[in-house]
């Protein structure tokens, strides 16, 4: 006869969890509603053991796609937060946060990824500043402005010029300004690589003439 986890006594049930780490307790809770409801509520655990969660299939769909789709999408790969030490969408996080040393799948020691932190709690905390841009969501292509006038960090699609999210530009009547600096800063662009294309002209040329000259020796 084949006996299951649920046949066993309480007694001997409670002395295999308590050797079991958080994330393996978590697991076994999670099997059936009457463990479940038999298993007491958790409330002791650590980053490290948000480490080792985050990298279960529900939390990690990136590893099971193709090759060149093995990156975070919003509303399907997690990440955990050292800060509120919870595990939350990549939404949540900064591309930053979510590659390199503190990804996932970082090389080495897990020290890094021990610091990553959610945008709410960079905000909470002081580490990002009012009118910090960045990319965030990973391969969704998010951009986002903590907004200088409201203290929010909102989509914002390109690059906000004046740190102020959609909702602030528009009123405080800084819609055309926003437009005008965005303009300027695309006709400074157009400028500078127009002037590397002409000095790399003239620099061809000075070196054809200077063939020419050699052959004439």
């Amino acid at each position: 006869m084949t006996i299951g986890i649920l046949d066993l006594p309480n007694e001997i049930l409670r002395n295999i969890l308590d050797i079991l780490s958080y994330p393996s307790i978590l697991a076994i809770k999670w099997t059936c509603r009457t463990l479940y409801s038999q298993i007491e509520p958790l409330t002791v655990y650590g980053m490290a053991d948000l480490l080792e969660i985050e990298l279960w299939p529900v939390f990690n769909a990136a590893e099971y796609r193709p090759e060149g789709l093995k990156r975070a999408f919003p509303q399907y790969d997690f990440f955990a937060c050292h800060i509120c030490l919870k595990i939350k969408g990549a939404e949540c996080f900064s591309n930053a946060m979510m590659k390199g040393k503190r990804g996932k799948f970082a090389s080495g020691s897990s020290i890094n990824r021990v610091t990553r932190f959610c945008i709410s709690c960079g905000i909470d905390t002081g580490r990002y500043q009012p009118g910090l841009q960045f990319d965030y969501g990973g391969g969704g292509r998010l951009h986002g402005v903590l907004c200088r006038k409201c203290g929010k960090f909102k989509y914002f699609s390109g690059t906000s010029r004046l740190g102020f999210c959609r909702d602030c530009l528009s009123r405080e009547n800084l819609l055309e300004r926003e437009a005008q600096l965005d303009k300027d800063a695309l006709d400074a662009l157009d400028a500078a690589l127009g002037d590397i294309f002409t000095n790399r002209k003239s620099g061809s040329a000075r070196v054809r003439a200077a063939g020419g000259s050699m052959r004439n020796i």
